[in-house]
């Protein structure tokens, strides 16, 4: 009679088992049930680049290689229609002086242009009267971080403080606002670059799919709100000045590696995830 006991024991294990799985279970499922009862706010937010207008000055390393490459382009390369020229007109002074007075007038006459020497002369004469413009602007030497006429040969990006209702604190962030509805983020992105920087920025937005992701959880007194979802956008600076509205209270161009002095770490960590550095 004592042979059952092991199926009894063993059964009583699985009953174990199977009630403490559906125990967390059901603790999963309240959880996820009070989860989905918050109530978010979906925001938009612009990564508004402006790419480098001028070219950096070469490294050392740069120079030395276009040096050699130049070199060893010169040594392949064919004579250009100037050189040919210089050839053929000197092949006819060669020529012309065996010829008389009156062959040398009329081979002149046929030859109304300037000689390679001449025009050579007119070339020089227009590349001394050619200055070339600063790259340092104005900005650059007071310092202007609030347009975008600066730092030419770097890639900037505009960060803001925003005016928030209800909220002393003022980070800096990228521009961003909260979705309308029946708009899609897409088009609150745009939106909110304009109520928040004018019209005069023009901008050609990447894509319609968000490029990153950033949430964080609202103070209390904001209930029944209790955070906020920001999807980010990207978009190319093409033209204009930015006009601040009641919105923001400070902005700035800066460099990608500046971004640490201004934004906080946790909004830092998921910004660089999407921002490609030059």
């Amino acid at each position: 009679m004592a042979a059952p006991l092991p199926v009894i024991t063993f059964s009583r294990i699985l009953n174990k088992n199977v009630l403490g799985f559906l125990r967390c279970g059901c603790r999963h499922a309240s959880a996820s049930a009070v989860s989905s009862n918050k109530k978010w706010q979906l925001h938009s937010a612009v990564c508004l680049q402006r790419y480098p207008r001028v070219i950096k000055p070469p490294t050392d390393l740069e120079q030395k290689y276009k040096e050699i490459m130049g070199r060893i382009e010169l040594r392949k390369s064919l004579l250009s229609d100037y050189e040919l020229d210089l050839v053929a007109e000197k092949h006819m002074f060669e020529k012309m002086k065996t010829m008389t007075d009156d062959e040398k007038k009329k081979l002149l006459a046929e030859r109304s242009l300037l000689t390679m020497a001449e025009q050579l002369d007119v070339w020089t004469k227009e590349l001394d009267n050619f200055k070339l413009a600063d790259k340092l602007t104005d900005a650059d030497k007071t310092g202007d971080e609030t347009t975008v006429n600066q730092k030419l040969d770097e890639k900037l990006v505009l960060i803001v403080r925003q005016n928030w209702p209800g909220s002393e604190t003022k980070c800096w962030t990228f521009p961003q606002g909260c979705r309308r509805e029946g708009e899609s983020m897409r088009e609150a992105a745009e939106r909110t670059l304009m109520t928040c920087c004018g019209e005069d920025v023009d901008a050609m937005f990447v894509g319609n799919a968000p490029c990153g992701y950033y949430q964080y959880q609202l103070p209390f007194r904001c209930k029944p709100d209790y955070g906020v979802k920001t999807f980010f956008f990207k978009a190319n600076y093409t033209a204009g000045e930015v006009m601040p509205t009641d919105l923001i209270s400070e902005w700035k161009w800066v460099r990608y590696d500046e971004l640490p002095s201004y934004f906080q770490s946790t909004y830092l960590r998921r910004v660089r995830q999407f921002l490609i550095p030059s």
